[in-house]
């Protein structure tokens, strides 16, 4: 397998969400997510997150902490929530 995730990062306007930045990644580390978070920041430097929802995994949490501090408030997803993970995705929403 070449990438283990299609990393998107939306951000919320209005009422509607949008895709800024796509991200394949080979690995789900810390090291990774915040090399994304800094590139981010490198290229909008008044971008700073009040709110993000991430899978439950440690790893996208603590990036954004790193790079943009504590003042977003990072939440799990809830769609990761109800799928367990031996569950069959393609069934799941017939």
């Amino acid at each position: 397998m070449l990438f283990c995730q299609l990393f998107t990062v939306f951000v919320r306007h209005t009422d509607h969400s949008f895709p800024v930045t796509y991200a394949l990644v080979t690995w789900k580390t810390t090291a990774l997510y915040q090399g994304v978070f800094e590139k981010l920041h490198e290229l909008l430097p008044d971008f700073q997150p009040n709110q993000v929802i991430a899978d439950f995994e440690g790893a996208p949490a603590t990036a954004i902490r790193a790079v943009f501090g504590n003042a977003a408030t990072v939440s799990g997803c809830f769609v990761s929530f109800i799928i367990p993970r031996h569950c069959d995705y393609a069934t799941f929403f017939e």
